[in-house]
């Protein structure tokens, strides 16, 4: 049954520094029916790193005044649906209520923090439109619920 019910999506990666701002930005901008966004299951260590801003700036989406948080119990209870970005983001996960989880295959990439060259941009660009996939689908599923 389709109905016009405001879904609220929240996207959990580690750090809430790469994915998760990507899915949350991208859902966003994509649906104005329902609202999404994001935050950190693990430790906050920093910001979003310029390759990653450079890369949503492709798309006309604006990331460089976001900043990462941590997720709340307050944010979880108000999720219609929840996505971990990675499977190895279960382990945080006992707080979540399986109904409400789903798990995304968009792994972390690493690299030092003085590493913005071009192998790393193309692995940031490869996930972007990964998630940029994966949020449309995402969108057209909640529309059909």
């Amino acid at each position: 049954m389709v109905d016009n019910v405001i879904k609220k999506v929240l996207f959990l990666c580690e750090a809430n520094m790469f994915r998760s701002q990507i899915a949350e930005s991208f859902f966003n901008k994509y649906t104005k029916k329902h609202k999404a966004e994001s935050a950190a299951l693990g430790f906050i260590t920093g910001k979003i790193r310029m390759v990653v801003i450079r890369v949503m700036e492709e798309k006309n989406i604006e990331l460089s005044k976001n900043i990462p948080k941590k997720v709340t119990k307050e944010m979880i209870n108000s999720a219609n649906k929840i996505i971990l970005m990675d499977k190895e983001l279960l382990k945080f996960s006992k707080v979540i209520p399986k109904e409400k989880l789903e798990v995304w295959d968009i792994k972390q990439i690493y690299a030092d923090e003085d590493d913005e060259g071009y192998p790393l941009y193309l692995a940031i660009k490869k996930a972007r439109d990964k998630i940029d996939e994966k949020v449309k689908f995402l969108i057209k599923r909640l529309e059909n619920e």
